[in-house]
């Protein structure tokens, strides 16, 4: 799959908020050992079975694998996080996958849901991909309307099944 022209890097440093919501300034930055116990009350919200210490495991095993972003207020609370890996796929070579783009349910979670999505394009870039995956569960309308806008298309089927014990 040959690489679309990469946009201008979008600024890590943004302000959130015009869908509603109250305009406030976060910074994306890449989710470091240092800040995985701010992030953890919000992978807590979305995943309520995760302990701290399986958390800790899970940012490590994707440091190794590919990595993570968080969208962090100037306060230092995380509103938003994506953990992601790099494979590389028959028809489209390097790709960025993340499973998991978490926003913390707030005015202003759009906004902040495109900046993720802009810092993982940015991530993509810089990570030579030539394609970038988003997948959700259940996406809420507005994470639809932001990928969509973005560019994204549906493009796959998944499924999926508990192990057998």
């Amino acid at each position: 799959m040959a690489r679309k022209n990469a946009r201008t890097a979008p600024e890590r440093n943004a302000t959130a908020g015009g869908d509603g919501g109250v305009d406030f300034a976060v910074e994306i930055r890449p989710l470091t050992a240092e800040h995985v116990s701010a992030a953890y009350p919000l992978a807590h919200l979305y995943a309520p079975g995760l302990g701290l210490e399986q958390w800790r495991a899970q940012v490590e095993s994707a440091n190794g694998q590919g990595g993570g972003l968080l969208a962090q207020s100037m306060n230092g609370s995380v509103v938003g996080l994506c953990l992601y890996r790099i494979v590389w796929t028959l028809k489209a070579g390097r790709t960025l996958i993340t499973d998991d783009l978490i926003v913390a349910g707030m005015p202003g979670q759009r906004k902040l849901s495109e900046l993720l999505v802009r810092g993982i394009e940015q991530t993509a870039a810089e990570r030579d991909c030539g394609a970038i995956q988003i997948n959700c569960e259940t996406p809420a309308t507005w994470l639809v309307g932001v990928v969509r806008g973005e560019g994204y298309k549906r493009c796959a089927w998944r499924f999926c099944k508990a192990a057998p014990a």
